[in-house]
């Protein structure tokens, strides 16, 4: 893609981003985004499909950033507690990244099966990561036997995605949101490890 096409395509995205601060996504056209964007209609379309696509594109941006900071705890060695509750200050700055976006998929979930999909589908891609580290922490001993990993890391990542929805994406004061990242590692710790 050329720098010119490459630019117009940023712009679709960064258009779409900023509407999402004032508008649902429901309520957003594919004309609205390629006004706020300087571009025809015709040349979203050379970009997208729809406007779901384009969501999806921005997600992706979303999902690359808490996959890196899913590889703090994944890929981590040292003190758990430590890696952990890096792993969730560095969800926490995603979150707090793109909060309309984070919005407008959540509150389009159950009106829009794509969106639904696609948030599924970007959870379940950490599950396995995780799960994998839990049977290797119980396997050297460092974490006891439980509950089956794969269940267990699905309900960690659910924790954080309930905190996110309801600390981190909206207007809730600073002493709630450094709450909310301490109890949710003290949730991680004490379902694998045992301990606080």
């Amino acid at each position: 893609m050329s720098d010119k096409g490459e630019f117009r395509r940023e712009s679709i995205l960064r258009a779409l981003e900023n509407l999402l601060e004032t508008t649902t996504l429901n309520d957003l056209n594919v004309r609205d985004i390629s006004q706020a964007a300087g571009v025809t209609r015709s040349a979203f379309y050379f970009y997208f499909d729809n406007k779901s696509v384009a969501v999806r594109e921005l997600t992706k941006e979303v999902d690359e950033e808490v996959a890196v900071a899913s590889a703090i705890y994944c890929d981590g060695d040292g003190d758990p507690a430590k890696l952990i509750e890096e792993m969730i200050t560095a969800v926490q700055g995603t979150w707090m990244r793109h909060p309309h976006l984070l919005r407008a998929m959540r509150d389009a979930r159950s009106s829009d099966p794509g969106v639904e999909d696609l948030w599924d589908r970007g959870l379940e891609s950490f599950i396995e990561p995780v799960a994998a580290v839990i049977n290797s922490e119980r396997s050297a001993g460092r974490a006891p036997e439980g509950a089956d990993a794969g269940m267990l890391a699905l309900i960690l990542m659910e924790a954080i995605e309930r905190i996110g929805n309801r600390y981190w994406i909206g207007d809730h004061h600073a002493v709630d949101v450094e709450a909310s990242k301490q109890a949710l590692v003290g949730v991680w710790m004490g379902a694998i490890y045992g301990r606080v």
